[in-house]
């Protein structure tokens, strides 16, 4: 469903973000990273359950049936 994040890339973002940012403002990005990634991933999810949902009940077909 959703890509799954490994070790490498999590190490190229800690060094790239410790090349751009300060040391000390490195525990406060990394929070905000984060964050930022839980709100994504629950927003997509919940996207992919409401399609998901859609499909199911376009399956079905109407509810009345024909008229």
């Amino acid at each position: 469903m959703l890509p799954e994040v490994g070790f490498t890339e999590i190490l190229v973002v800690a060094v790239v973000a410790l090349l751009v940012l300060k040391p000390s403002d490195l525990p406060a990005f990394m929070r905000q990273l984060g964050l930022w990634s839980a709100t994504a991933r629950r927003n997509l999810q919940g996207m992919y359950e409401g399609w998901l949902e859609q499909a199911e009940q376009a399956a079905k077909g109407p509810k009345d049936g024909p008229q």
